[in-house]
């Protein structure tokens, strides 16, 4: 029996037997060699040990191919490291390269010969095992050693230098990938990395992974321009047509004494806040970031004692009827009230309680306010009421948020129809058939679902067909132009069209205007949201309001026309004529007509009180009309008085006339 003690094990996977055993044979004199005889028998010697200094590995082999065997290896973490020679025939070598190997043997040869090939090729990879395969710069882990090396030597020498670390990646390296290729994103990488290392004031240069580097530099020799310059370089170099985006992040080093990991982690926060942003290359770690870093570990480290000791409450904003000019519903929104910092806003601790997962501990303890809320405003004699509460993008994979809601229902012996709840666009984005579920789950519990932010960059017609929800919520970046600009006019109109289509209601976030509250009440948008009406407020105060409107009536009388809206040149010339009125006009609604169909698009506040109805019954049914555009314009007569009736008359004129739709 041969000696193995302190030989480099290898892995020999081979299903030609005699091959497999001269092979064997030749390099048990340099390596210990395992051999097996296919991709199963391969996997399992993986499973039981890890401590191989290469895999080599025949890719034609019976079902379980060889190919598959570095498949599996990509899936294992403590695998990926193990450098995989491959060996086949011509027509195999670049299915073998794209799938991770560092050399390629093509047969047909000597066996005996292949293996003095591969013995050299193992030395050859463990020879510069600290550069990484594909680039030839350090690995992440000797690249942090070597800059420990630097740093420490330059603090002992207490030399005058000013020292730099720079994290680097290629923006959407993945679309460049699937436009060009993998052989064309690996090409691209290697001439990159050439470009870094030979630029002036670079003195080490790491690959992180993917498209990510990592640089160590002197800043007073770093020319900033050249990092702007290297995406249109490395297009010309290789004679492509494409946008390249390289970002840089860059952390000044002020402390040699900080330990490298942490130097990088903050050039990269500097480099993430540009990712994605075309318009700008090269940033800097400053003392912005450095606030925002600190602020950020401190919520962190107070956000448990937060829940505990009860700091976060839920405000509620009241939702109100634009038909009976008083609330109807409220949104659920967290505040965090600090006893030492006051009332927190939540733009500063959701977005990094969605970063760190403690966004579902808070929204399950909203949730359950909003519950007691309801409770108690059922008690005080509003059993109609209903509030909606957020679900987080993370929310949607807990699978038992159903009966975490039906529980609590039934705990304050709340209606499940009282409790809505509101979903993101961008969740949907992220896992629609997962959110489709989970809709439909609730849905058959009784909870309504709203979708929150529609418009805000994400909007998907899918969605709209797939969704089963109840309501849609227009972002307020939609509203905040209606009613000055006619573009905002039309998508307005035109969403609250398509969710009367599809049976939807849509309440209007961030209404703060007369003028967007007219013109949404002109298009029937009969449920708003926003400081024109109130902020969100406690408890307390929403109960009190309600009670200011608790004698009014939200109930509307029969419609008497039905339909949606759109506007144009044309109520655009009627509403400027009464405001030169002073709003003295009489009642006036522009139709679409065809045949014995007409559908309402706008009205005036008199055409609302002249049929005594209003904005969300005027509006909400009826047949899709197209074709001619019909302006109904109805005058006041008081003809002279009679002795049994003082009453005014009313008769119509109505102008038809073919036009464009807006």
């Amino acid at each position: 029996m041969k000696n193995t003690r302190g030989k480099q094990k290898i892995l020999l996977v081979d299903g030609d037997g005699e091959r497999r055993r001269q092979m064997t044979e030749v390099l048990q004199s340099v390596f210990h060699v395992i051999p097996a005889f296919d991709g199963e028998m391969a996997v399992d010697v993986l499973h039981s040990r890890q401590d191989f200094a290469a895999i080599v590995l025949q890719c034609r082999l019976f079902d379980f191919s060889g190919f598959d065997v570095m498949g599996f290896l990509h899936t294992n973490r403590s695998l990926v490291g193990i450098p995989v020679i491959a060996m086949g025939g011509a027509e195999d070598e670049l299915k073998a390269l794209s799938l991770g190997a560092v050399a390629f043997v093509q047969q047909p040869k000597e066996p005996y010969l292949i293996s003095y090939q591969i013995q050299n090729l193992v030395g050859l990879v463990w020879s510069d095992r600290d550069c990484d395969m594909l680039t030839g710069v350090l690995q992440w882990e000797p690249f942090l050693q070597k800059c420990r090396d630097i740093l420490e030597q330059s603090e002992r020498e207490r030399r005058p230098e000013q020292w730099a670390m720079v994290f680097l990646n290629v923006d959407r390296f993945k679309v460049f990938n699937d436009l060009f290729g993998r052989t064309m994103g690996d090409q691209l990488l290697r001439n990159l990395a050439a470009r870094l290392i030979v630029m002036k004031g670079v003195h080490c240069v790491g690959r992180v992974g993917g498209d990510r580097f990592v640089l160590l530099c002197r800043m007073e020799e770093l020319e900033l321009g050249r990092f702007r310059q290297l995406g249109p370089e490395l297009m010309r170099r290789l004679h492509l047509k494409y946008g390249l985006h390289i970002c840089c992040g860059i952390y000044e080093i002020d402390d040699l004494t900080i330990p490298v990991g942490e130097i990088c982690d903050r050039a990269q926060i500097a480099q993430e806040t540009i990712s994605g942003r075309s318009d700008q290359s090269v940033v800097l770690y400053d003392e912005e970031l450095r606030r925002s870093l600190r602020w950020e570990q401190e919520v962190v480290s107070q956000m448990y004692e937060a829940l505990e000791q009860g700091q976060f409450q839920a405000y509620l904003q009241p939702i109100f009827s634009l038909s009976g000019n008083a609330p109807v519903s409220a949104e659920a929104l967290v505040r965090w009230i600090h006893p030492g910092r006051g009332v927190i806003p939540p733009n500063q601790f959701i977005p990094i309680f969605e970063r760190n997962g403690f966004i579902t501990r808070l929204d399950q303890y909203i949730w359950e306010k909003v519950f007691q809320y309801l409770a108690e405003f059922k008690a005080e004699g509003y059993p109609d009421l209903t509030i909606t509460a957020n679900m987080s993008r993370l929310d949607i994979y807990n699978t038992d948020v159903c009966n975490q809601l039906t529980s609590l229902a039934k705990k304050y012996d709340v209606s499940p129809s009282a409790f809505r709840i509101e979903v993101t666009e961008s969740a949907y984005m992220d896992d629609p058939q997962q959110l489709l579920d989970m809709t439909k789950q609730l849905n058959a519990a009784g909870f309504a679902v709203l979708i929150d932010d529609f418009g805000s960059g994400y909007s998907s017609l899918n969605m709209l067909m797939d969704m089963p929800v109840s309501t849609l919520k227009l972002d307020m970046s939609l509203v905040r132009s209606v009613g000055s600009d006619e573009r905002a006019n039309c998508v307005v109109n035109s969403i609250l069209r398509m969710a009367k289509w599809l049976e939807m209601g849509v309440v209007a976030e961030g209404v703060e205007t007369q003028a967007q509250i007219d013109y949404l009440r002109a298009i029937g948008c009969d449920r708003v949201q926003g400081y024109y009406f109130s902020r969100p407020i406690p408890k307390w105060e929403f109960l009190r309001l309600l009670e200011n409107y608790r004698d009014t009536s939200v109930r509307e009388k029969p419609p008497v026309f039905d339909r949606s809206a759109d506007t144009g040149e044309v109520w655009g010339a009627v509403t400027a004529y009464d405001r030169m009125m002073r709003g003295r006009m009489d009642a006036a609604a522009l139709y679409e007509q065809s045949g014995d169909m007409a559908e309402v698009l706008c009205v005036n506040d008199s055409y609302y009180r002249l049929m005594e109805s209003s904005p969300e019954l005027l509006f909400r049914s009826s047949q899709l009309a197209t074709g001619r555009i019909a302006l109904c314009f109805y005058r006041r007569w008081t003809p002279p008085p009679r002795p049994e009736s003082g009453r005014n008359w009313w008769f119509g004129d109505i102008w038809t006339w073919t036009a464009r739709k807006v």
